[in-house]
């Protein structure tokens, strides 16, 4: 399988020196948050395949959803951006303040459509 290479890698693992002393075990955490900055996290993994994937099929368009501040969301309008495919965020909840990951949505470029708290994302398709 295919896929993109954007997140920036290979990530460090870091001893937890403090909490590993209190357990009297070597605990290590996997820095996942140095993958990129607005594509922090394990998003980014999960999207360098999909998106792969989006491109290879010739899709010029990707839609996801997720909830108003959505940190999936705001990944996968930043990696739409990157490789020039049309975003469209479906987004429940409401909208407060126009801020973080919201703000950043739009400024990447996406298309966000907003539903309420309590409606569902299916939507039905007519040809």
């Amino acid at each position: 399988m295919h896929k993109l290479h954007i997140a920036h890698l290979d990530t460090p693992i870091e001893k937890l020196e403090k909490l590993s002393q209190e357990l009297g075990k070597n605990i290590y955490i996997k820095r996942d948050d140095f993958t990129g900055t607005e594509i922090s996290g394990n998003k980014v993994r999960k999207l360098e395949y999909s998106i792969q994937y989006a491109r290879e099929n010739g899709y010029d368009t990707v839609i996801t959803t997720g909830a108003i501040q959505s940190n999936h969301a705001r990944a996968t309008a930043a990696v739409c951006a990157m490789v020039d495919l049309d975003c469209h965020l479906v987004l429940r909840g409401d909208v407060k303040e126009f801020e973080g990951n919201f703000f950043l949505d739009h400024m990447l470029g996406a298309n966000v459509h907003i539903i309420s708290p309590g409606a569902s994302v299916k939507m039905q398709w007519r040809s």
